[in-house]
């Protein structure tokens, strides 16, 4: 068709490609890009050495980003992904993630010609209360990056408020992106059924704690298991699929 382009290539940058928070997302979107967007992902390397999500539908690109504000491991990222630019033609740039979303943006703004920039806070990425020479030089650089983005995506009116309010973006660069499932169904529960208990073999007397998300690096089952020692007896209810699952404990002393 006259007038569209055969490829458009939308960079996806995100500190790792870890199965919760961000990682998680950058993954979906990376798999749901119509025609005639392509996805390509640059990422840092898990912590521990975990293996990364897999996109089949995505090129990945290892980036060298570290956690810590550091000058030269910083440089050495932003120069990698000016090159990735290059190399892929982007002409979308889309961040995740603090540190990412900073090197990203920088790295873009850098670039000839200049892609679009798209920054996602996926909750209210710096601390309000923060205090300090690093933590004011942090917000002001934010400030700036967002004042350079063409669009910003927050993923609740509260976390658009909140960015607001600490002169992050003005109202109109912002869209808000809420949870993408049907919760419906779930607020018009009335109350306990029984069915869970009766299923897993536990009475009425005894505590029963959910908890929900993917079994992966990063999701503080271990530190909520470690907890459950030091509480009156409850049973715990684990729910989610991730290569974690086979090495969580089934001692009823450590898993209730």
């Amino acid at each position: 068709m006259r007038g569209v382009p055969e490829r458009v290539t939308v960079l996806l940058v995100v500190d790792h490609l870890g199965a919760t928070g961000p990682g998680g997302q950058v993954a979906l979107l990376a798999g749901a890009l119509p025609d005639p967007f392509v996805a390509e992902v640059a990422a840092g390397l898990l912590s521990g050495g975990a293996a990364p999500l897999a996109l089949p539908r995505a090129t990945v690109h290892e980036i060298p980003l570290v956690a810590a504000v550091h000058p030269v491991p910083d440089a050495r990222a932003v120069a990698t992904l000016r090159r990735l630019i290059g190399t892929t033609g982007a002409r979308i740039v889309h961040t995740h993630s603090p540190k990412a979303g900073a090197l990203g943006r920088l790295a873009a703004l850098a670039s000839s010609p200049r892609p679009r920039l798209v920054h996602s806070y996926h909750g209210h990425e710096l601390d309000p209360h923060g205090a300090g020479a690093g933590h004011q030089a942090l917000l002001e650089l934010e400030r700036r990056l967002a004042r350079h983005s063409d669009a910003l995506v927050a993923a609740s009116t509260e976390v658009r408020d909140e960015l607001l309010a600490e002169r992050i973006g003005r109202p109109e660069q912002y869209e808000v992106i809420p949870l993408g499932l049907d919760l419906e169904r779930f607020r018009a529960v009335a109350g306990d059924s029984g069915a869970l208990r009766e299923a897993i073999g536990i009475g009425a007397d005894v505590a029963l704690v959910g908890m929900f998300g993917p079994l992966a690096a990063g999701g503080e089952h271990p530190v909520v298991l470690e907890a459950l020692a030091h509480v009156p007896p409850a049973h715990l209810t684990v729910v989610g699929e991730a290569p974690l699952g086979p090495s969580l404990p089934d001692d009823p002393r450590q898993s209730r």
